[in-house]
């Protein structure tokens, strides 16, 4: 406040929100308006005056409702009460300063919006929206990458929390709609990959993939050489399996017809050694019979050379 006077003597009532109540130009900070009155004096002269300090009510910030989103998907955030937002934490936000951003978070996040009027005039409080993200939907896929025969079929398999499902492209399945549905298998040669998508109650989507190789068969395909280096490559003797449900048995012998592996399960294969030392480079017969996914038996033999 500045009183221009030639007084010696000031007194300003009331004295809430002033620095000083005895000088002529205190600095009055009051919450609400008011008007301030003054006494002055000099000698035996007294005169007054008085000044009303307006007090602009603070803009209140309204962050607007709270969102729901999926993982993956963005949340517009509707603020109000004000002409300049500040919107914390920036992280996430296209714009942090605008009326609108948009929010993309990958978790949920309490975001706090504090504005500033046409006046210039601060918000003295904050508002708060919640944007709550749902978990990623996982969606496990059976079998991921297979191999079968021309004409063979078989059922594939989507399981998450999903309540729905759609295969693509629709070609071969029984019926594109549902989790489970049985493929029949394509010509030799092709390679067909299917992807399903699933939706669970609130909307929220998920991939899975399934990848098909077409080959001859049923059949059992022997590799003629391995190199059991530990290089992840060819370490192992593993004959390749198409249409096969089963095998009664897979065993290798050295040239004396010492038998050095024997096992009766699928994709298994022989890594060389024998009681946990390597077997030397050379020549080895094997044999292996195996039932097909329509109960006929397969036999076959051959050799396999070691490499080392």
């Amino acid at each position: 406040l500045n009183a221009v006077s030639n007084a010696t003597i000031y007194s300003w009532t009331p004295v809430t929100g002033l620095s000083s109540p005895v000088i002529s130009n205190p600095v009055a900070n009051p919450r609400l308006t008011t008007e301030y009155y003054l006494t002055a004096t000099l000698g035996r002269c007294t005169t007054y005056d008085t000044v009303i300090v307006t007090v602009n009510a603070a803009p209140v910030p309204d962050a607007g409702p709270d969102g729901d989103i999926c993982y993956g998907q963005s949340y517009t955030l509707t603020g109000s009460g004000g002409v300049q937002y500040s919107w914390t934490p920036a992280i996430y936000l296209d714009i942090p300063s605008v009326i609108n951003p948009v929010a993309t978070p990958t978790k949920t996040t309490t975001y706090s919006l504090s504005v500033i009027d046409a006046i210039g005039c601060h918000s003295l409080v904050i508002d708060q929206v919640k944007v709550i993200v749902s978990k990623p939907i996982r969606i496990y896929t059976f079998p991921f990458d297979t191999v079968a025969h021309a004409g063979a079929q078989f059922e594939l398999l989507a399981a998450s929390e999903a309540i729905s499902y759609t295969w693509t492209p629709v070609a071969g399945l029984s019926n594109p709609n549902i989790a489970n549905p049985v493929v029949t298998v394509g010509n030799i040669g092709d390679e067909i990959s299917y992807e399903v998508v699933g939706v669970t109650a609130e909307g929220c989507k998920g991939e899975g993939y399934v990848r098909i190789r077409v080959y001859k068969g049923p059949e059992i395909y022997v590799p003629t050489a391995f190199t059991p280096n530990n290089d992840g490559k060819n370490d192992k003797f593993t004959p390749f399996p198409v249409g096969i449900k089963s095998y009664n048995y897979f065993r290798v012998f050295n040239r004396w017809g010492q038998p050095v592996f024997s096992t009766t399960r699928l994709n298994d294969g022989w890594d060389g050694k024998l009681g946990g030392r390597d077997q030397p480079a050379g020549t080895y017969v094997w044999m292996i019979e195996g039932t097909t996914k329509e109960n006929k038996i397969i036999t076959k033999k051959g050799s396999v050379t070691l490499i080392r």
